[in-house]
């Protein structure tokens, strides 16, 4: 990402909003807006290609593995959609690429590539979407495990998100990932298995200003990205995860409540523990500056749940249960119109004033 990409870009608009209602209006007004554009997209699709599997076949696929103006056309879309985050973002996802080329961390966790699939519509080569996703060769002993990928982040631009195109972009980047492998020397042998894991946030983890801040950004809240990843067939791993920011030291208590899950194959039920970790323990090395497991609370409490377990459950969500929460957050939110957008109130965490509340 060039530095005009990012430091041309201003910080939206709804970040300033002063009650909770007002957010839930201008939420309302955005979702309106994607829907619309999103329906005479579909349209323009099917009256050109005739269906979708015919336009995603039609689709540029640019693989990128670091700055340049391939990434700058992908990084609008991150920009589009998850600007709230600025200006934090830019920074992470450059250090991520730079981990590519450090000989000292990989020599010491072995090989890994971080890379971002971008899709780019055939009329204007513009990216309507994008997939960056981080792949692990496992030990030889790990078989039928012969890698492992982490889905950092998938997005679509709004008005381009069409029935079935993430599971298109996922099949996409797993199919890259076997020519990464290859490049690597470390081909899947016949019969090998790619573990495909990703994290997201626990809904309940957030505060009311994070669910709309995000709601109004990327139009989908985290109730609809937990169900998205449910229907692409991820299961939720049964061991409890906190995630600590980026930007925090080691020894904040401050963390985000996150869950990991794994697409896993047809009739598996749990996963190995040490992949899940072999993976986890990359993860880390990538992302945090610098990784020091030794210090990280949060790596050694995950690290002494998957000691205690040799695998690890596979749970499903109960889309029961999400309907309820969902209600219930909904709820707060409408009885709670006037208060401070920014204020304490908004920032204290769904799990907290749902208990609250309860009680």
């Amino acid at each position: 990402m060039t530095n005009a990409v990012f430091e041309n870009h201003k910080l939206p608009e709804f970040l300033k909003l002063s009650t909770i209602g007002e957010a839930l209006e201008e939420e309302t007004r955005r979702r309106d807006a994607i829907a619309a554009a999103a329906s005479a997209e579909r349209t323009r699709v099917l009256t050109r290609w005739g269906s979708y599997p015919v336009y995603y076949n039609a689709l540029k696929h640019t693989i990128i593995e670091g700055p340049g103006e391939a990434y700058d056309r992908a990084y609008k879309i991150y920009l589009e959609l998850f600007d709230h985050e600025l200006p934090f973002a830019p920074d992470v996802y450059y250090y991520y690429f730079e981990q590519n080329h450090n000989k000292a961390l990989q020599e010491k966790y072995g090989p890994f590539q971080y890379r971002v699939l971008s899709l780019e519509d055939p009329r204007d080569m513009a990216s309507i979407g994008q997939i960056s996703y981080l792949t692990v060769p496992l030990p030889e002993n790990f078989a039928p495990y012969a890698a492992a990928l982490y889905v950092a982040v998938t997005c679509v631009r709004p008005q381009s998100r069409m029935p079935k195109m993430a599971d298109y972009m996922i099949k996409a980047a797993v199919s890259d990932i076997y020519v990464t492998l290859e490049k690597m020397g470390r081909p899947v042998p016949p019969g090998g298995q790619i573990a495909a894991f990703t994290n997201h946030m626990h809904p309940l983890a957030q505060s009311p200003r994070d669910f709309l801040v995000d709601s109004m950004g990327t139009g989908i809240d985290c109730f609809d990205r937990d169900l998205w990843f449910g229907r692409m067939g991820f299961r939720i791993l049964d061991i409890p995860y906190r995630r600590p920011s980026p930007r925090a030291d080691y020894s904040a208590e401050y963390a985000w409540t996150y869950k990991y899950a794994v697409r896993p194959a047809p009739g598996q039920e749990q996963i190995p523990a040490d992949v899940f970790m072999y993976l986890h323990t990359r993860y880390c090395a990538m992302r945090q500056k610098p990784f020091m497991p030794e210090n990280d609370k949060f790596y050694q409490e995950l690290s002494a749940e998957a000691a205690q377990r040799p695998q690890i459950r596979l749970l499903a969500e109960n889309n029961f249960q999400f309907a309820r929460l969902r209600r219930q957050v909904r709820a707060w939110l409408h009885e709670n119109r006037k208060a401070d957008f920014g204020g304490a109130l908004a920032r204290s965490k769904f799990s907290e004033l749902l208990r609250d509340a309860a009680e």
